[in-house]
């Protein structure tokens, strides 16, 4: 998988705004073509690869709403039967010359929802079950990594095969991280680390681990890895509730 890569399956989000040049915002797509998936595949790309442009592979409308939104997966709600189970490929250009930000893209796919899909929501706040990503005790397993400021951008790759997880990325917020984390087990993970910065990180679990399994529980690589682990907490989350919602139009 190539470093800009990203598997929407734990795809977080991005920020939500970004000057393009000359001072203007960039508020849609000026091209979108969209198809529906060229292979039958789980494995989901999102390429950024220069000049304005978006590659995006066997993307489902779930993992484009938790994209342009910054949410995890259990934040959707409602919807249509195919939420999960039609896969799209996507070759768009912003109009830009430059190398489509994080923030930028999430403008851009709130744009194209609304156009291409008719996406319709509301926001409603839910009492949820949920894991704070909390420091384990004193112990500041992560004090050993330095923060990496040289990397442009964040880059995060998340491969889920054969109940095996791995995450690896290039300037990794513990936020992100969080979000990944939660899509993964299907349950909100908040960051509450207080871990500032971004990291190089490469982590990888057994989905349920067994006493001869190759790689420990997510629990033991956090604790034993970052010094960090998941506590269980009530608290309320903000849930978009899908409306409306029609298959994207080819074109």
């Amino acid at each position: 998988m190539r470093a800009n890569s990203i598997l929407v399956k734990v795809l977080g989000g991005v920020s939500i705004f970004l000057c393009a040049a000359r001072g203007q915002s960039r508020q849609a797509f000026e091209v979108a073509s969209i198809h529906p998936a060229a292979n039958d595949t789980r494995n989901t790309r999102f390429d950024m690869p220069g000049s304005g442009r978006l590659s995006v592979t066997s993307v489902t409308l779930r993992a484009l709403i938790r994209s342009a939104w910054m949410i995890q997966d259990s934040q959707v709600a409602g919807g249509p039967g195919w939420l999960d189970s039609d896969r799209y490929d996507i070759e768009a250009k912003s109009g830009g010359a430059e190398r489509i930000d994080n923030a930028e893209l999430q403008r851009l796919l709130q744009s194209l929802l609304a156009d291409r899909f008719k996406l319709q929501y509301h926001w409603e706040t839910r009492e949820q079950t949920v894991y704070a990503l909390v420091a384990d005790g004193k112990d500041k397993a992560w004090s050993h990594l330095a923060p990496n400021t040289a990397a442009k951008f964040t880059t995060l790759n998340t491969r889920d095969g054969s109940g095996r997880v791995r995450i690896a990325g290039t300037r990794v917020t513990m936020e992100q991280l969080a979000r990944s984390i939660g899509n993964v087990l299907g349950r909100i993970v908040v960051d509450k680390t207080g871990v500032p910065g971004g990291y190089d990180l490469d982590l990888e679990w057994d989905v349920e681990p067994v006493p001869d399994s190759l790689s420990p529980s997510v629990f033991t690589v956090l604790r034993e890895k970052l010094g960090l682990r998941l506590e269980t907490q009530k608290a309320p989350v903000k849930v978009l509730v899908v409306d409306h919602a029609e298959k994207a139009s080819e074109n």
